[in-house]
């Protein structure tokens, strides 16, 4: 049973929101040592995230296949 997003889900946000990141870096005046810093600490943030709302899921699930609640396949 798949609950939430998946984590090609959101490996794909991550990317494009890295995407749009790099976009406002570009708008802005060169930040030079800082903008590849804010890059990388923003990477790290989305990849952690993305790795707690995957234990958040399952976890999810295991309690709402405990509870006798079913989804369909693809939920």
């Amino acid at each position: 049973m798949t609950l939430g997003l998946t984590p090609d889900e959101l490996q794909r946000e991550i990317e494009r929101r890295m995407d749009a990141l790099d976009e406002a870096q570009e708008d802005v005046e060169n930040l030079g040592p800082y903008g590849d810093l804010l890059r990388l600490a923003a990477a790290i943030a989305f990849q952690r995230a993305a790795e707690l709302i995957v234990l958040n899921n399952e976890r999810l699930a295991q309690q709402l296949a405990a509870a006798g609640v079913r989804l369909p396949p693809g939920a």
